[in-house]
C-alpha cells in the first residue's frame, strides 16, 4: 500500500497522510529524502484510528454490544407479546364483568317493580277502613 491509497482509505488529502507519517515516524524503505513509507498493517490501522476513530477492539466491543442490545430486544419482545396477550384476556374478563353487572341491575330492577306491583295490589285489596286508618296513622 502507498501513501495515496493510504490517504484515500482514510478519507484524508494525500498531504495530510504525509505529513501524519512524518510526524508519526514511519519508517522509510531508505534513508533518502524521497523514499517510500513502509506501511504496515499497524500503520494502517493507527492511520485508521486517528482519522476515522476506528479501532480493531472498539469494533468487536461495539459489535458485542450490538449482539447483547439484540437479545435484550429480542426478550423484550417476547415479553410485549405476553402482555398484550394478558391484556386480551383481561379485556375479555372485564368485558364478561359488565355483562353480568348488567344483568344483576336488570334483574334487581325487575326485582323492584315487582315488589312495587305487589305492595300497590296490596293497598288495592285492604278494606277502605283500613287505608283510611292508615293515613290517620302516617
Amino acid at each position: 500500500m502507498n501513501v495515496k491509497e493510504l490517504a484515500d482509505l482514510c478519507k484524508v488529502h494525500y498531504n495530510t497522510m504525509r505529513k501524519w507519517l512524518a510526524d508519526n515516524k514511519i519508517k522509510k524503505a531508505d534513508k533518502a529524502v524521497n523514499s517510500p513509507y513502509l506501511i504496515t498493517d499497524d500503520v494502517v490501522k493507527k492511520a485508521k484510528k486517528h482519522f476515522l476513530n476506528e479501532d480493531p477492539k472498539t469494533e468487536e466491543k461495539k459489535e458485542e454490544i450490538d449482539n447483547i442490545l439484540i437479545q435484550q430486544l429480542t426478550q423484550k419482545d417476547k415479553q410485549i407479546v405476553k402482555q398484550q396477550e394478558q391484556i386480551e384476556h383481561l379485556q375479555k374478563l372485564l368485558e364478561n364483568q359488565q355483562i353480568l353487572t348488567l344483568k344483576a341491575q336488570e334483574k334487581v330492577q325487575l326485582l323492584e317493580s315487582k315488589e312495587e306491583i305487589i305492595e300497590k295490589s296490596k293497598e288495592e285489596n285492604k278494606g277502605f277502613w283500613q287505608k283510611l286508618f292508615r293515613k290517620k296513622e302516617g
